[in-house]
């Protein structure tokens, strides 16, 4: 099962990059496998990549809903709060 999400996350992070849904959700999982049989010092870079991955996209949504924001105000002759 390991060598199947290996797989998938070196197929996700070559077409798509580090930060897509699908290459997160493989890390997660692969997180989550080892974590199964009491792995934990295999799981936790895992799952901490995974976090770290997803703490970066989330900055990324919030900046880049602010940037609209402003310019959706500046559009509608609002000035920015």
């Amino acid at each position: 099962m390991e060598s199947v999400y290996l797989q998938a996350l070196n197929i996700y992070q070559t077409v798509q990059g580090e930060f897509y849904a699908d290459a997160v959700a493989t890390l997660n999982n692969l997180g989550v496998l080892h974590r199964m049989p009491v792995q934990h010092a295999q799981a936790e870079p895992l799952l901490t990549r995974a976090l770290a991955i997803k703490e970066k996209l989330l900055a990324r949504i919030i900046h880049d809903g602010s940037s609209l924001k402003r310019v959706d105000a500046k559009r509608d002759g609002h000035s920015e709060t």
